[in-house]
């Protein structure tokens, strides 16, 4: 049984049990590993199978998703303007 090491205040290992998820594994990476390891909701990932197991390798940074950028959008920063404020010029039909 492999116990939590910590580096400073972050955790960079910790006991996991794989579980079933509909037709493949799961596993859930705890919050302090996934903030040691700089991963979050979204990062891409690559899972390559090495000697020792498997190896998990950030290749990117988390996708924004459209309610992500809709929750960012500020009118006064972004000049008022938005989809969202009726149709103007040859759009009208």
């Amino acid at each position: 049984m492999v116990t939590a090491v910590h580096r400073g205040h972050e955790a960079v290992a910790a006991p996991q049990t794989i579980k079933v998820w509909g037709h493949s594994l799961g596993l859930r990476i705890p919050a302090r590993l996934a903030r040691a390891a700089r991963i979050q909701s979204g990062t891409p990932v690559v899972v390559q199978l090495v000697d020792e197991g498997l190896l998990i390798r950030r290749v990117g940074a988390p996708k924004r998703t459209l309610e992500d950028r809709l929750a960012a959008y500020d009118s006064d920063k972004h000049g008022g303007q938005f989809a969202g404020d009726g149709l103007v010029g040859p759009e009208r039909f």
